[in-house]
């Protein structure tokens, strides 16, 4: 699983993610103690009908995303 156009949590605004080859499909996660944490309740699909846009996450879900979430920063820092 390859997450791609990242943008990072600002004050105001949660930070987004996608993963590759779902590009309608959008995850938000927030910084909390220093680390990126994805928000459990749902994810958005792109969709016109606004009542249509929140899907629930199941468990295994949040667990698989969350640990690529960190997987990615953890790899961006080694890197340096």
């Amino acid at each position: 699983m390859k997450l791609t156009n990242m943008t990072l949590p600002t004050e105001t605004k949660f930070g987004t993610f996608q993963i590759e080859s779902m590009d309608a499909t959008y995850f938000r996660f927030d910084e909390k103690d220093g680390d990126f944490v994805l928000d459990p309740d749902f994810f958005i699909v792109a969709e016109r009908d606004a009542n249509k846009r929140q899907h629930p996450m199941s468990k295994d879900m949040y667990d698989n995303l969350q640990r690529e979430l960190l997987n990615q920063f953890s790899s961006e820092n080694n890197c340096d």
